[in-house]
């Protein structure tokens, strides 16, 4: 898990992206 705000931005099949970081789920 990567400190920072994470986006609500759904890029594909579930996964989100923080600031700076890309985290599955």
């Amino acid at each position: 898990i990567c400190a920072g705000k994470v986006s609500s931005i759904h890029l594909y099949q579930g996964a989100f992206v923080d600031i700076g970081c890309v985290h599955d789920g």
